[in-house]
């Protein structure tokens, strides 16, 4: 991630909603679905940022002393800090927003980011972009509760 790339960063997590975080691959890369607010001039834009050969990825969860009167917040981060890696990685950052926010640090040797088109998401799960949505997928304990009897 060169000094440019760090500037693309910026634009995506400015104002940015995640809405997925995937470990499928944990061996290989972690993933953020995220809304981008300020990503392209014509509007937010849902991008997949992969962080390739994590060496470390840290959440501290702020949000225990707030009410939930809509079911749940949305993650929300607004800004991004650079770190200096500690774990062998090319790099590490830092995103952050107000109190009741996840705070995450990772540390990572690459990035890709890669646009994502809404109709595909509003496909998988209807109803994710509406206020106090779901994330895109569901729990596995959501699942698993719908295939009881």
């Amino acid at each position: 991630m060169t000094l440019k790339d760090y500037a693309v960063f910026e634009r995506i997590f400015s104002d940015a909603l995640v809405i997925d975080i995937d470990f499928s691959l944990w061996d290989e890369s972690v993933s953020m679905l995220v809304v981008a607010e300020h990503f392209k001039a014509s509007g937010p834009a849902s991008l997949v940022v992969s962080f390739c050969r994590v060496r470390r990825f840290c959440s501290q969860f702020n949000h225990y002393e707030v009410d939930f009167d809509d079911g749940h917040f949305q993650w929300r981060i607004d800004e991004i800090q650079p770190l200096a890696p500690v774990n062998g990685g090319a790099h590490s950052v830092r995103f952050i927003d107000r109190d009741t926010m996840p705070v995450t640090e990772i540390e990572f040797d690459d990035v890709l980011i890669r646009e994502v088109e809404h109709t595909f998401l509003d496909r998988v799960t209807p109803g994710w972009s509406t206020p106090g949505g779901p994330l895109v997928r569901r729990g596995w304990l959501q699942m698993l509760q719908e295939e009881s009897p």
